[in-house]
């Protein structure tokens, strides 16, 4: 496919920032995506993706694309992840990401580029990211991760906590302020524990991006999941930024594909 570099500044020239990007520009509808190529997606596991209660198999929906999950194959190979989106970042870093085992950031196995989803020169393509399988964080870990989201977006806070010691007091100093009590006169320790925790794990991950090429910053709670082992990892690897002339070459799925899970 074409520079990534050069479409990113295009992006940047027009709107201000890329998901409106994405917003605005036509596509193929997910519907007819999923009708185009059922051949290769059931191949990989996706036989039910909307079912009769309009659920089936997937397990999210974004501004972007939407989330199936794929089972467990017949020679053992674990339960995945099936994602179609139209984020072009998130489908290039999960390409670097490809043969990776980073210890905070979702394993990745394949990425395709949906090709014949474009149908003019102004529709986006569309991308098939097939991944780890990854469980939603619980009520309070979600909260305080919209917690240090609002800290990190409204301070001077990065993401650097881990290999900088006067950037971890700076957080651990701004979380104390915010589970402070005033009728005990004191501070949440154990929340503000729990959040360093979080923290200090999404940190790593963001390292371990950066060490492939991608700078992360993209901390919503929604990017936050666990693996099996209650580790907290990045899930979604998107709006990145890449390397000045970064360029990127998928390998294409066609609607007539045979492949193999």
């Amino acid at each position: 496919m074409g520079a990534l570099a050069e479409l990113y500044e295009d992006r940047h020239k027009v709107y201000s920032n890329d998901s409106e990007y994405i917003l605005r520009k036509p596509s193929m509808l997910l519907s007819s995506v999923l009708l185009l190529y059922r051949k290769p997606l059931r191949q990989l596991g996706l036989d039910n993706p909307w079912g009769p209660d309009l659920k089936g198999q997937r397990l999210g929906m974004g501004m972007f694309g939407a989330a199936f999950e794929l089972p467990e194959t017949s020679t053992g190979k674990p339960k995945r992840v099936l994602k179609l989106t139209r984020d072009l970042s998130e489908a290039a870093a999960s390409h670097l990401l490809i043969g990776k085992t980073p210890d905070h950031v979702v394993h990745i196995d394949k990425v395709w580029s949906l090709r014949e989803t474009k149908i003019t020169d102004e529709h986006l393509v569309w991308y098939a990211i097939v991944r780890e399988y990854l469980q939603p964080v619980n009520k309070k870990d979600a909260d305080l991760l919209e917690l240090i989201w609002e800290l990190w977006d409204d301070s001077d806070c990065d993401l650097e906590m881990p290999y900088n010691r006067s950037m971890k007091l700076r957080w651990e100093n701004f979380l104390k302020h915010e589970f402070y009590n005033e009728d005990s006169e004191s501070f949440n320790g154990v929340a503000v524990k729990r959040s360093m925790n979080i923290l200090s794990q999404v940190a790593v991950g963001a390292k371990e991006l950066a060490n492939v090429g991608v700078v992360w910053e993209d901390l919503h709670p929604e990017n936050v999941m666990l693996n099996s082992a209650k580790r907290y990892k990045i899930s979604d690897v998107g709006f990145g930024d890449f390397p000045e002339g970064f360029t990127v070459e998928f390998p294409r799925l066609k609607p007539t594909d045979e492949i193999t899970p």
